[in-house]
């Protein structure tokens, strides 16, 4: 789904544009750390392992909930 400039009501679009969209507004950045991604400590470990490996993949070495997760362990013990 997008919501287009102007536009009012989300509406469906392929994948194949969906992805174009993404890349187009990542290939804008000035720098990979103009990027962030983020996701819920609810998400199963299987989707968050591949979503760190995108975000890998746009230049990003490290995404705020990792060291969230990490202060909190140390916090922990």
């Amino acid at each position: 789904m997008v919501l287009r400039p102007g536009g009012e009501h989300y509406e469906p679009i392929s994948w194949d544009d969906a992805f174009a969209l993404l890349a187009s507004e990542l290939r804008a950045l000035g720098s990979p750390n103009e990027a962030v991604f983020y996701t819920s400590g609810k998400t199963c470990n299987e989707a968050a392992f591949l979503f760190q490996l995108f975000a890998r993949s746009t230049g990003r070495t490290t995404s705020p909930i990792a060291r969230t997760c990490a202060t909190s362990r140390a916090a922990w013990r």
